[in-house]
């Protein structure tokens, strides 16, 4: 069974990747005051177009200038084998400080299965750099 890890729908900047077991540097404008969907994780497989387990995430180094939200919601991802599917992500949100504008930057750990019921953990990091305008 071919699985794939969805890293970083964002939204955003409008760029969809898929990532493997590794870290990556993301850079992104975002609306000042506003919350922006910044990062989201999830793995399907492409063989069956379903969901694995949602990936479990940390926050490992904090923004100095906002606050970061960790939710858990419903993606839809179209396109390839399987058109149009719909599962569940970790999606990171971030809020900048009110009356903020300038850098930001984080730290994300995410942590998944393959499968469910796999013996063990694969880690992707997210390095985020934001700028607040």
């Amino acid at each position: 069974m071919k699985n794939c890890l969805l890293g970083g729908f964002l939204v955003a900047a409008s760029v969809f990747s898929v990532a493997g077991a590794g870290a990556r540097d993301l850079h992104l404008a975002v609306p000042a005051g506003k919350r922006t969907l910044v990062s989201s994780h999830a793995v399907y497989s492409s063989d069956t177009c379903t969901f694995s387990a949602i990936p479990v995430a940390k926050l490992i180094v904090p923004p100095k200038h906002g606050r970061v939200e960790m939710v858990e919601e419903r993606r839809v991802l179209q396109g390839g084998n399987c058109g149009r599917i719909e599962g569940w992500a970790r999606n990171v949100y971030y809020t900048p400080t009110r009356g903020y504008r300038g850098e930001d930057s984080m730290r994300v750990d995410f942590q998944r299965n393959y499968f469910s019921d796999a013996p063990s953990l694969v880690s992707d990091t997210d390095n985020i750099t934001v700028i607040v305008r």
